[in-house]
């Protein structure tokens, strides 16, 4: 039998934490706010090397810098904006809500994502991917992707960082980054497993 921490958190015969998280799309955007990370970081890089090809074709480098400062502008823009609208119908689909499932051990924390939610952004992104390709000549652009169930090995973790205005907390590792989700009275919990079991690095000593 279980033993019940809180109300949405328990500890099974097996050791394993189970806990669900029900995430207010509405209120808490750390999604949106980490997909609008992610978008900057591909698209500064494409606008760079994008802007760099297109100034020398044109006739050289001294128009160069206006060339990133106006594609990068017009393309970041314009993807963020397609992120937005995917978020928000991925928050309609759902009704504003969704519960994430949360299963946390030695050696790492396992996430499921609901089926329609991942459906819905996907879906957003891959419209965004394709509206970058239309604005970059042909090409489809990089995107982040979500699946059902995603792993975070304890092991892999360089920082960790707490977020308690949105309830999370952020793992960055080589592959990206991980969100851990739990209500106020389950953070702190939550938070001395990680730190007790991630490498010295990624506590800062």
């Amino acid at each position: 039998m279980d033993d019940r921490f809180t109300d949405s958190m328990t500890i099974g015969p097996d050791g394993v934490y189970r806990w669900y998280y029900d995430m207010d799309m509405y209120e808490n955007k750390s999604m949106l706010y980490t997909l609008l990370k992610v978008n900057a970081l591909i698209f500064a890089g494409i606008s760079v090397l994008g802007s760099a090809f297109l100034a020398f074709m044109e006739g050289g480098f001294r128009g160069m810098p206006a060339g990133v400062l106006a594609i990068g502008l017009i393309m970041g823009a314009a993807m963020s904006l397609l992120y937005i609208v995917g978020f928000y119908i991925a928050a309609g689909i759902k009704g504003g809500n969704h519960r994430i499932h949360f299963a946390m051990r030695d050696d790492g924390i396992e996430l499921v994502w609901p089926e329609k939610l991942v459906g819905a952004m996907d879906a957003g992104m891959k419209a965004a991917s394709i509206a970058g390709a239309a604005m970059g000549g042909g090409r489809r652009g990089r995107r982040p992707t979500l699946t059902e169930v995603s792993n975070a090995p304890f092991a892999a973790v360089t920082r960790v960082k707490v977020y308690p205005q949105w309830n999370m907390i952020d793992l960055s590792m080589p592959g990206g980054k991980f969100q851990v989700y739990a209500k106020a009275e389950d953070l702190k919990q939550a938070e001395e497993y990680i730190l007790a079991r991630v490498p010295a690095r990624a506590r800062g000593e």
